[in-house]
């Protein structure tokens, strides 16, 4: 015997697609709530990874489907978690710097470290949610990136610099350090442009290549600074303080690790020479991911040591880093991120409705 349960209340009920509660039929709700692990082939171009042929989230699930994606097995999974966790540990360090040490400049470089994990998790984590979300949970990605990037520049200005530095310009009569930290937002600013842009471009090796290239100038920018007091160092060691040496350890430990991560990146090795064997575990981000974590905790440890190392003799030849210059200077690259964000945000829409996504 066959029994039929009547769905057939009234004509407004019906308009609003109610169902009995006894319904062996799941709702749409409790569909879209369910996370989908679909092929390559399954899914839009848009979506696609180098070397990745499976373990794609479906690209429309809800919110709570995206969410509850952190704790299931998929292609995304361990680049969520290589976020998760150091966004974790620098967030402890945050709170411990700011009831006890209270230094000023290691807040602000831990409060961007902070915002710059926290949207790479948020970006892979919510990006399966639809084709606009993708787009936008990577522009914040981008963005976050710039912001770690002024909160590095923040804190090589106020103790990383080498003595040279903290002198007059001959040029512009203005102090080489303040010039660093401007010059600085500049490259931090046109990262935020150019990798924006490169969000419409097919994927090719071109488009890693700028991309990282957008994040890498300001990163060279930055290091030579530093790998001129290594050099000095190791090559003038007589005529150069002790003090000025004991981070050198950690940064370059810092530099390796950033320019292998910055390979992986642009090479998409191994997945790129053996597809579909790296799709959950092993594939090139998330190993980007792990140095780039790695990176980021070695040059906190090389900024602790140069703080500490350094601050008695920073002191003695009068270098006086300013706090307002240099939330100046972040409140400049978060004012020109905005309008970036916004820019390319309109943009997206445009096209999303040309082609009705």
């Amino acid at each position: 015997m066959k029994l039929v349960f009547n769905q057939s209340f009234t004509g407004s009920d019906k308009n609003v697609g109610c169902r009995a509660p006894w319904s062996l039929q799941p709702s749409r709700k409790s569909r879209k709530d369910k996370l989908e692990i679909l092929l390559a082939s399954q899914i839009s171009s848009d979506f696609h990874e180098i070397g990745i042929l499976s373990g794609y989230r479906k690209p429309s699930a809800s919110l709570a489907a995206g969410i509850l994606s952190i704790f299931q097995l998929h292609n995304e999974t361990l680049n969520i978690w290589t976020q998760i966790i150091p966004t974790v540990y620098f967030v402890i360090e945050l709170i411990l710097n700011f009831f006890h040490a209270g230094e000023r400049f290691l807040l602000i470089y831990l409060v961007t470290a902070v915002t710059f994990l926290f949207t790479s998790s948020c970006a892979h984590t919510l990006s399966c949610l639809s084709p606009r979300a993708r787009h936008v949970c990577f522009f914040l990605d981008y963005i976050g990136i710039t912001l770690y990037s002024c909160g590095c520049a923040v804190c090589y200005y106020a103790f990383a610099l080498p003595l040279d530095f903290l002198s007059l310009s001959p040029v512009f009569y203005l102090n080489l350090c303040d010039l660093f930290l401007f010059i600085s937002v500049m490259f931090c600013i046109c990262g935020a442009y150019l990798s924006c842009q490169t969000r419409f471009w097919k994927p090719s090796l071109l488009r890693n290549v700028v991309r990282m290239g957008a994040f890498s100038i300001n990163l060279f920018y930055l290091a030579t600074p530093i790998l001129w007091r290594s050099y000095i160092c190791r090559y003038m060691e007589r005529d150069y303080d002790t003090s000025e040496c004991c981070s050198l350890y950690y940064w370059n430990l810092h530099f390796m690790s950033a320019f292998a991560a910055g390979l992986l990146y642009v090479s998409h090795f191994p997945e790129r020479l053996f597809p579909g064997k790296f799709d959950f575990f092993g594939h090139s981000h998330q190993i980007f991911h792990i140095l780039s974590a790695f990176g980021s905790v070695t040059q906190y440890y090389a900024l602790r040591t140069d703080l500490k190392e350094r601050s008695a003799k920073l002191k003695l030849v009068l270098h006086a880093p300013s706090i307002p210059f240099s939330l100046l200077c972040l409140c400049l690259v978060i004012l020109c991120d905005l309008i970036i964000f916004l820019k390319f945000y309109k943009r997206l829409c445009i096209i999303i409705r040309s082609k009705r996504l």
